[in-house]
């Protein structure tokens, strides 16, 4: 092993940044081979550092709330309870529908502004802008 790759498993271990440490190497030598731009290959190592703060971060979560076993929806069994559309929870927990929301509230809002420009416009009988 090089000095710098040794200086920059030192520096990356005096960070904290253990999924750098973990693909780095790996994501140097595609990038060696010129399968990876620099630009890519620096996206690809944070990526990694941050799933894996992240899904540490849940784990750390998980554990302090002390609760007695970790079930997700996946692990679900909807014929226990038949009168729940399990399509539905499924597509309810992907969140799409905050997106349509959000999406309806924007043409929504749109909408008052118009309506109010056109009535001030009509009341002072003149352009508003």
């Amino acid at each position: 092993m090089n000095e710098l790759m040794v200086r920059l498993e030192s520096q990356m271990r005096a960070l904290k940044l253990k999924g750098m440490i973990r693909y780095y190497r790996e994501f140097s030598e595609r990038a060696a081979q010129g399968k990876l731009q620099y630009k890519e290959y620096l996206s690809l190592l944070l990526e990694e550092e941050l799933r894996g703060k992240t899904e540490g971060s849940i784990k750390t979560k998980i554990h302090k709330a002390r609760f007695p076993f970790v079930k997700t929806l996946e692990a679900f069994d909807f014929s226990f309870q038949p009168g729940l559309g399990e399509k539905e929870i499924l597509k309810l927990s992907s969140l799409d529908l905050i997106d349509m929301c959000t999406k309806f509230l924007s043409i929504l809002l749109a909408l008052i502004l118009n309506l109010w420009f056109s009535f001030f416009q009509i009341y002072l009988n003149q352009p508003l802008i």
